[in-house]
């Protein structure tokens, strides 16, 4: 004659009912099929991951300081090289472009009296102060001349410029040349030695 136990674990309704000792079903948090159980965080996207892979463990500031030094330097100097051979690449973003290329290859290619200004001048105080003790009372004529020496130099740029502005208009279009007139009147005042970046070409038109 058979006997059924009464055991509680022997019965399978009972045993899926039955606690843990943590006080979880059996199943319960575990994975299910079909179903991915949360990590509890958002996933790491692929560009996250690589900039991670890239960043030191350790950040070390005077290392970091040598780096942007030595970065900082190299682009300066590839600066200014660009500024002696005219390379688009690396001059600053005000010289770089085709329309402010062809506005300083037409005010290099000519000779303008505005260009001499600047050394005109500079004879011109030094022969002030010749002449204040040589010759008082000559220092107003000597001012005088510097004037009309600056006068001259304006009206000859201006008149340049205008010129210019026309042709880049007619290569260009209108609406690529805004602020050229300022940067060309101000290139033109200079004289070429001392013009940023330097003249590519020479007086007359050809390349250097």
């Amino acid at each position: 004659m058979r006997f059924r136990s009464t055991d509680a674990a022997d019965s399978p309704t009972e045993a899926a009912g039955a606690e843990t000792t943590d006080g979880r079903t059996p199943g319960e948090g575990s994975s299910r099929p079909g179903v991915t159980p949360k990590k509890g965080r958002p996933t790491t996207t692929r560009a996250e991951a690589e900039e991670r892979n890239r960043r030191p463990l350790v950040y070390d500031r005077k290392t970091a300081r040598r780096v942007n030094k030595s970065e900082r330097q190299k682009m300066y100097s590839l600066q200014q090289e660009a500024m002696r051979t005219g390379e688009e690449k690396y001059l600053p973003q005000r010289d770089r472009g085709p329309v402010r290329r062809d506005a300083r290859n037409w005010i290099d290619s000519r000779f303008l009296p505005s260009q001499v200004f600047l050394p005109g001048a500079f004879v011109i105080m030094i022969g002030m102060l010749i002449v204040g003790r040589w010759l008082p009372g000559m220092e107003g004529y000597v001012v005088l001349a510097m004037y009309l020496m600056l006068l001259l130099a304006i009206v000859v740029s201006a008149i340049a410029v205008h010129v210019m502005k026309r042709q880049l208009i007619a290569k260009h279009g209108a609406g690529n040349v805004r602020g050229v007139v300022w940067y060309s009147f101000i290139r033109s005042m200079y004289p070429r030695f001392l013009r940023q970046p330097k003249p590519q070409v020479k007086v007359g038109g050809e390349p250097r």
